[in-house]
């Protein structure tokens, strides 16, 4: 009851929680609000008209603290006229002494506030508060207090963050001033009227009016208006903890919760926890009324509070409490129960309210938070209710029967997978886990398992003695290692004597360091070809081979030796080189004959003028004779000499050269490609060209067979030089062969099993 930011016994000056209302009507806003009038409608708030900016920024700032007071501004001192000049109806509009920015700003700042208290703890301290009371402490106090009379709920709204805010009637239920009431009765024994439900505001006004007429100073000013937070609150918690508020037998020290609280403790509500964990309700849950899912610790607790314990459940979030609240207020439904369930944010009250409405059992709650606590929304929920008559529950039994099947039959797989397999004394479960560990481990992949058939009969002591052999052979491989590391694993012989012991060991050092050398002289020599390293004496041969044709090779340089055309193309190319070789052939032997431009020309009407006539005797009387006889007299270097029979083998050696020539520049761009610089045209070297062309073909296709390495190509377009590995090349062959007698007496000492010599890798021979 003390003034000290009590905002229901005195409204403070310099406050930016409250908006002083300038030239209001009292009567005719709450007429507008409420529809007493006979038409409800919200109120326009306007900001001060532009003229008096100024004089309001001399005044003061809400937000610096240096407004002026509700004490220092009385009412009437500022025209009501709104941004554009024109007269505000007090019955419509809120004018207040703030200019348009500074009061969008407030307003924004009250209306995020009262939404926030509304959301978070489902209570309105948004009022407007019509009407005051100014009084004073006591005759000697100078400083005037201002209380309300009547409080509006009001909630701010706007369509958009341009327009301006509309002050709304929230409908919810009207009261007197609760804490004002209380001062007044207790500090001077007045008793404010009754508060109606046909409320008529003048006539309230006038009636507190007349109760204070014999106080000096004091007064009622009716048509001054505040927006601002009011909160009941804190009187309503001291009027529930006044001792008289309590009925006769339960007073509010005597309850039995309150002495647990703060002396007896909860031990025996302790023990009723602990006694719901043999509940039958939890191997048969359909015989509760659970509307949502519960695991087991839930159905405890569900079991715990209809069994009458208090108790507390906790836990992080997404753990079900809220679940578990909704079924046991289910199960308090269905046994006949009423709830209270209170929480301290409305936010846990709307996720219970929410589930309860997805099980349909929403009708059966009763809301009394925020707006749904006025008598109106409170009567309309009961009716609601009542109208929809008596619910009907659906027939379950077939659905209990089944469940039962399913719950014994899951029992029963249970009890199954903890018994033991056969005679074995080992449970199935813990066989199971213990396969599937050892199906994770990669290294017993490739492990074939045992059949099931050879352990069927075991018993505990048959396991006993197959885990003894296991670790037996365990330990062996952990000192000797598995069969595939051992040196000896492809031997057939069964026995060895010292003598046999001491050849073997003089053949083994004997072969040893030879065997190193080849291995690593193959090494560098295949890297200095450029070719895989040789694995094998397969491949050693191999890499022999491909020395020998490399030391062979003709000059290749600007020859593109590591390309397939060499293979897809090989008769295009041996038939451009023969073509060449044939034009080289048949200039030789025409040119003492012909000038150069009959190589070129086109004589076939020369050839038929020729052809049947030239070793004729009247072919001096045929025309075509005589015109193939002049026109080839044109293209001799000098006098037509020669009989006619020599003249036509002249005639179809040009031509030949011609048809080859046109399928010379056919083949020419392949040629060029592969044969590169060393490839002239016409005077392109046909005999080194035919011995490159054969050469890089047999390559290919030796290449082809497997007799030489992939990477031969590659290296020889280089043209490297490799008159230095000369003798490399040839000794190797030399301790390659010597190599394989030396390993072969082995083999057949140790009836070796493995294979061919030849074909077996070289680090296995290490």
């Amino acid at each position: 009851m003390g003034l000290r930011g009590n905002s229901l016994l005195h409204v403070p000056a310099r406050r930016s929680s409250f908006l002083e209302i300038v030239d209001a009507d009292g009567a005719a806003l709450f007429g507008t609000l409420t529809g007493s009038n006979g038409s409800k409608r919200p109120l326009q708030i306007v900001p001060a008209p532009d003229e008096d900016e100024g004089a309001e920024r001399d005044g003061g700032d809400s937000d610096t603290g240096d407004e002026p007071g509700l004490d220092s501004l009385p009412l009437g001192d500022v025209a009501p006229f709104n941004t554009l000049g024109d007269a505000v109806d007090p019955g419509r509009f809120l004018q207040v002494r703030l200019p348009q920015e500074k009061l969008d700003a407030q307003l924004l700042r009250m209306e995020s506030q009262a939404h926030t208290l509304l959301q978070e703890q489902g209570i309105d301290v948004l009022f407007l508060a019509l009407g005051f009371l100014e009084w004073y402490e006591d005759t000697n106090s100078s400083a005037p207090r201002y209380a309300p009379l009547v409080l509006v709920p009001v909630e701010l709204q706007r369509d958009s963050v341009r327009s301006r805010f509309r002050l709304s009637y929230t409908d919810a239920e009207l009261g007197p001033n609760l804490n004002l009431g209380a001062k007044l009765k207790g500090d001077f024994h007045l008793d404010l009227p009754e508060f109606p439900d046909d409320f008529d505001f003048c006539a309230y006004i006038d009636a507190v009016a007349l109760l204070v007429r014999d106080r000096p100073r004091w007064r009622v000013l009716r048509d001054k208006a505040v927006l601002g937070f009011f909160s009941y609150g804190k009187f309503q918690m001291y009027v529930d903890l006044d001792p008289e508020s309590w009925p006769e037998g339960n007073a509010l020290l005597e309850n039995v919760q309150l002495k647990r609280l703060f002396g007896e403790g909860f031990e025996a509500d302790a023990n009723l926890v602990e006694g719901v964990r043999g509940h039958e309700a939890l191997t048969a849950p359909e015989t509760l009324h659970l509307v949502k899912d519960a695991d087991s610790s839930q159905t405890e607790a569900i079991l715990a509070v209809m069994e009458g314990a208090n108790l507390v459940v906790q836990g992080p979030p997404g753990t079900g409490k809220s679940q578990t609240i909704t079924n046991v207020i289910a199960e308090a439904l269905g046994r006949g129960r009423r709830v209270l369930f209170v929480a301290q944010k409305m936010a846990a009250l709307e996720v219970v309210k929410r589930r309860l409405d997805e099980c349909h059992l929403g009708d059966a709650v009763l809301e009394l938070h925020s707006h749904k606590s006025n008598k109106k929304a409170v009567l309309g929920s009961l009716r609601h209710v009542f109208d929809q008559g008596r619910p009907e529950a659906p027939d379950r039994d077939a659905r209990y029967r089944r469940l039962t099947e399913v719950r014994e039959a899951l029992d029963g797989y249970v009890a199954d997978l903890g018994r033991p397999i056969l005679n074995s004394g080992l449970r199935y479960v813990d066989c199971v886990g213990r396969m599937l560990a050892l199906k994770n481990q990669p290294r017993l992949a490739g492990l074939a398992p045992i059949r099931f058939e050879w352990l069927r009969n075991w018993d505990a002591e048959d396991l006993e003695r197959g885990r003894r052999a296991i670790r037996a052979a365990g330990d062996y491989l952990h000192e000797f290692g598995p069969p595939e590391d051992n040196p000896f694993r492809h031997s057939r012989r069964t026995s060895l004597s010292p003598n046999d012991d001491q050849w073997l060991a003089r053949q083994v050092a004997r072969a040893w360091d030879p065997l190193g050398r080849l291995i690593e002289d193959a090494a560098t020599l295949a890297q200095a070809m450029q070719i895989p390293v040789p694995a094998t004496f397969a491949d050693i041969a191999i890499l022999h081979r491909a020395g020998k044709r490399a030391l062979e090779a003709p000059h290749l340089q600007g020859v593109r030796v590591s390309t397939q055309e060499w293979q897809v193309r090989r008769d295009d190319i041996r038939e451009a080189v023969a073509c060449g070789a044939e034009l080289h052939r048949l200039h030789e032997q025409l040119s003492g004959h012909f000038i150069d431009a009959a190589f070129e020309a086109d004589l076939l009407a020369v050839r038929v003028g020729l052809a049947g006539r030239a070793d004729k005797w009247w072919r001096v009387f045929s025309g075509p004779y005589r015109q193939a006889k002049a026109t080839l007299r044109g293209y001799m270097k000098g006098a037509l000499s020669g009989s006619p029979v020599q003249w036509l083998e002249w005639v179809d050696g040009l031509l030949a050269y011609r048809r080859h020539h046109q399928r010379l520049r056919e083949l020419e761009p392949v040629c060029q490609s592969l044969f590169g610089a060393q490839w002239q045209g016409l005077r392109s070297d046909w005999a080194v060209l035919g011995r490159l062309a054969d050469w890089v073909i047999e390559l290919y296709e030796a290449i082809g067979k497997g007799d030489l390495p992939q990477g031969l190509a590659d290296f020889l377009e280089g043209d490297p030089d490799l008159r230095a590995w000369a003798e490399p090349v040839e000794v190797l062959a030399t301790q390659s062969a010597r190599m394989q007698g030396q390993l072969q007496e082995l083999v057949a000492f140790l009836e070796w099993a493995q294979g061919p010599v030849e074909e077996v890798s070289l680090e296995t021979w290490r």
